[in-house]
């Protein structure tokens, strides 16, 4: 028999069907704040020389926490308790479930840090913006190597568990695509869990450049941060999931807010308004969890005290 004819139809459903799809991309979102672009319109190349700011330093800069997990924090306009699972905006007090982000850059510190119930008041001990050396309460400071509060010991309020006092926090840094506003998410103990699984599914030597192997830059995709109960419905946890990836004008622009939010970091701190999450439990054990804590002891902050955050210049590296 003879073969079928190869009609118009049968030639260009092959012929799309075989076609690579364009990958679609994503913008770094909209203005930082309403009517931006008309200000800039208005002021266009104007040299004022001044803006009425020269008062203010790179320790002035504030930026807001999203805070969760957090316990016994009421909605200063509702009176209702914040929910565990979910973001609470320290500077707008806005309550989400998810955020829309452009990740900018992080930085890994220590903490040992506890929440007293009864006084309603956190203490930090000792805290390491380098994770080299800690400063205490007192003002002295000790190395972190070797560390006895970063040793697991037997936990004195849960006989036969285990757990230690200080821990590594990733201080994340990114812009919400709605406003371009900045924000800062803290995980620790099991909330670090998602954020190292998503480094290493999306970012940490992903890329291929000359035969050779370096990272995606962090602000090369869209991130959608999601919060949710853990099975055991005592705590909630951060999740990671990628988005488009960003367009290349958008990845320009996102690696100046880097080199922005670096320079004014550089040796100096970030201040963190009413940081009042509650993130501290429990953490990974590193052999038998049963040997371990299974939930540390809550870790409020109190609103009185208000986080800082010291982040250095990174070393260069290829992108």
């Amino acid at each position: 028999t003879s073969p079928p004819e190869r009609t118009k139809d049968t030639m260009t459903k092959k012929k799309s069907s075989t076609a690579i799809a364009k990958t679609e991309t994503a913008s770094l979102g909209g203005a930082a704040d309403a009517g931006d672009d008309e200000l800039a319109d208005i002021l266009g190349d104007l040299e004022l020389g001044t803006d009425g700011l020269e008062e203010l330093d790179n320790s002035d800069f504030q930026i807001s926490v999203k805070a969760f997990n957090t316990k016994g924090k009421k909605h200063p306009d509702t009176g209702k308790m914040v929910p565990r699972d979910m973001f609470f905006d320290t500077v707008t007090e806005e309550v989400t479930d998810e955020i829309d982000a452009v990740l900018l850059t992080l930085h890994k510190t220590n903490e040992y840090r506890s929440y007293d119930e009864a006084a309603d008041k956190s203490t930090t001990h000792c805290q390491s913006s380098d994770q080299v050396t800690g400063i205490m309460a007192d003002g002295t400071t000790r190395k972190c190597q070797g560390c006895p509060d970063a040793e697991w010991a037997p936990d004195p309020n849960k006989p036969g568990k285990r757990r230690r006092n200080c821990t590594q926090v990733y201080q994340l840094i990114g812009l919400e695509r709605l406003t371009r506003k900045p924000f800062l998410l803290r995980t620790k103990r099991t909330s670090a869990g998602p954020t190292k699984t998503y480094f290493s599914k999306h970012f940490i030597g992903k890329r291929l450049k000359g035969g050779k192997r370096s990272n995606y830059p962090l602000f090369a995709f869209v991130t959608k941060i999601g919060i949710k109960m853990d099975d055991s419905g005592r705590y909630a946890v951060p999740t990671f999931e990628r988005g488009p990836v960003l367009n290349r004008e958008s990845v320009l622009e996102a690696a100046k807010e880097v080199a922005f939010f670096r320079d004014v970091l550089k040796e100096q701190r970030l201040v963190a308004a009413e940081d009042v999450s509650d993130d501290d439990i429990p953490e990974a054990s590193p052999t038998k969890a049963s040997d371990y804590s299974d939930a540390e002891d809550a870790e409020l902050v109190d609103v009185a005290s208000q986080g800082s955050l010291e982040m250095p210049a990174p070393a260069p590296r290829e992108l």
